[in-house]
């Protein structure tokens, strides 16, 4: 993607993080695999890809910034939403195939050796959203001095009406479900303090997770009171 964009070569970051993915690349290639030697040398190999990715966000978009800004560009702010978004869609989808081989792969080979991987066949949406909750709520309250609270409640099919005990659990990969979870509570409590002056008034208007379940489906909603 990156050497789509014309110009990419004056913006320092994109060369530096273009240069890295090569590298990465090669090394995955090259690295001795097979019933022989086991998996020993590739799962060392995408740890240490998987650490040293971590830069990656800020490094892209500051490139993009400074691409943007550049005279001999015509991009649109659609044109750069866009790529960033499909970009970054992408390294969420490699980040996880590469946690899935390390979940997977057997403790003797460097692994994690789970069955099932990153995927948990028991995830807890309840207690994922009061995680998310929690962080959300902090950011919150660093950045902004203040948060409005929040409510979890939880419903299933089989207890219609009544909140239920046992929290409602599906397979699902906790991690990214948590991703999501925070995002969403960051707009909502942000959204809460910016529209709610009166701290009296902020505490009884609190955020509202409600968790919903049968057999076949999870449903989660994330609801506030700012006026927006």
């Amino acid at each position: 993607m990156i050497e789509n964009l014309p110009g990419w070569r004056s913006i320092p970051e994109f060369v530096a993080t273009h240069d890295k993915m090569q590298t990465w690349y090669r090394d995955m290639r090259l690295v001795q695999r097979n019933a022989k030697v086991g998996l020993k040398d590739f799962v060392k190999s995408i740890k240490r890809i998987r650490g040293e990715s971590g830069h990656m966000v800020p490094a892209v978009v500051e490139a993009m910034h400074k691409l943007h800004s550049s005279p001999t560009t015509d991009f649109t702010d659609e044109f750069v939403n866009t790529w960033l978004d499909d970009f970054f869609m992408i390294r969420i989808g490699s980040n996880m195939l590469v946690d899935q081989c390390l979940a997977i792969t057997s403790l003797e080979d460097g692994g994690l050796g789970k069955p099932t991987g990153i995927v948990d066949t028991n995830c807890d949406p309840t207690i994922v959203c009061k995680q998310a909750a929690e962080y959300a709520k902090a950011l919150c309250q660093a950045h902004l001095g203040r948060a409005p609270t929040y409510v979890i409640e939880a419903y299933s099919a089989n207890d219609p009406g009544t909140q239920t005990r046992e929290h409602p659990k599906f397979s699902y990969i906790p991690t990214y479900l948590r991703y999501i979870m925070v995002e969403l509570l960051k707009n909502a409590f942000k959204a809460s303090v910016e529209n709610i002056r009166c701290e009296e008034e902020l505490s009884q208007k609190p955020i509202r997770i409600l968790v919903c379940s049968d057999e076949y489906h999870c449903a989660i909603r994330v609801s506030d009171q700012a006026g927006g």
